[in-house]
């Protein structure tokens, strides 16, 4: 966390506890609202508790997982542009020429 040259992200690191806390948090919203819902004891609560609250779960899940995976693959995505840029500052001769 002290490393003031960025020389390392630890941001992919970070990444698998956030989404771990993002589904424990989401988890716990849903069946607060469930619970909620289902204690009113009417029809159009039920209903609503029984098909919108489950579906909306996976859906706000499924998207914070797609947003986490995203900022993952851009940062793999900067590792593996480095690896090339260090791997063609080793490499001596002249480049491929175009046939």
């Amino acid at each position: 966390m002290y490393d003031f040259s960025f020389s390392s992200f630890n941001t992919l690191r970070v990444i698998r506890i956030l989404y771990v806390l993002i589904t424990i948090v989401y988890s716990l919203g849903a069946v607060i609202v469930l619970t909620g819902l289902l204690l009113k004891h009417t029809v159009a609560d039920i209903v609503f508790a029984i098909i919108v609250v489950p579906i909306g779960y996976l859906i706000y899940l499924t998207v914070a997982r797609i947003c986490l995976e995203v900022l993952m693959v851009i940062f793999h995505l900067g590792n593996d542009v480095r690896a090339i840029r260090e791997g063609a500052g080793r490499s001596t001769g002249s480049p491929p020429s175009s046939a």
